[in-house]
């Protein structure tokens, strides 16, 4: 598969224009998106990985250039061949090798990057685990108590298995409805994707630290996921009932 040359500077334009609009027109229509989180979050979602889908042409047609020229400067007989095109011939022979470097290079700081969250994550997990105790299931997901004063309602995967996890204080207070809308909304995290979106995002987000794209995608994101789930939580139970939950929720976290 040849790609043409014009095709890089079209690519590169448009990596360039989805990482300067999406901070703009992600932080410019919030109330247009929340009627819709999940068309938002797709298109979000969507965007960027278009940006990264242009990266990766743009790369490739480098690397064809490199290629072809090779092979047209072999080509050619010896008597043709000047100084200068026998150094390009040996430049362009030495380019791949030079972008596999560039690429292993590149890999190792995104593992290096990466490496403080995945410690952090696993030194974390066995005491978060060992706090948790199981109240009952909801649906086919296991909810579970966290010792907490205030009201505490996310989601998380435990061995694997995604689960819900609620404050004491929130299980001692809530009556069964009000229990219902916490555990509907947070089901609604668990049916429509959310875990595994935010983990695609943050990321993202600690790879391209520079790029205010990939950090409005992560605060985005959280926003229309609270939405989404709320849409999802109030076809079950009800938009009034699921409001006079969430305002015992005012300021406490939840995801």
């Amino acid at each position: 598969m040849n790609l043409s040359p014009l095709l890089m500077p079209i690519a590169v334009e448009w990596v360039i224009l989805i990482t300067t609009l999406v901070p703009l027109v992600g932080r410019g229509v919030r109330g247009r998106a929340n009627k819709h989180p999940n068309i938002a979050i797709f298109t979000l979602f969507s965007a960027l990985a278009s940006a990264i889908a242009a990266a990766c042409i743009a790369l490739l047609i480098a690397c064809q250039s490199v290629f072809a020229l090779w092979h047209e400067l072999s080509d050619s007989p010896a008597s043709h061949r000047s100084i200068e095109k026998t150094l390009l011939a040996l430049g362009a022979s030495f380019a791949p090798w030079i972008l596999l470097a560039t690429a292993g290079i590149t890999i190792a700081l995104v593992n290096q990057r990466l490496e403080p969250h995945i410690r952090t994550a696993r030194a974390l997990a066995p005491r978060i685990e060992s706090i948790l105790a199981s109240r009952g299931a909801f649906h086919g997901i296991e909810y579970l108590a966290v010792e907490s004063p205030g009201h505490i309602s996310f989601t998380t995967r435990i061995h694997g298995r995604n689960a819900i996890v609620l404050s004491t204080h929130t299980l001692a207070t809530l009556n069964q409805h009000q229990l219902d809308a916490v555990l509907w909304h947070e089901l609604g995290h668990i049916r429509l994707g959310h875990y595994w979106l935010k983990l695609a995002a943050k990321t993202l987000a600690a790879l391209t630290p520079r790029i205010v794209a990939s950090r409005v995608l992560v605060e985005r994101l959280d926003e229309l996921a609270e939405v989404a789930a709320d849409n999802f939580a109030a076809r079950r139970v009800g938009r009034a009932l699921l409001a006079e939950t969430r305002s015992l929720f005012r300021g406490a976290p939840r995801g």
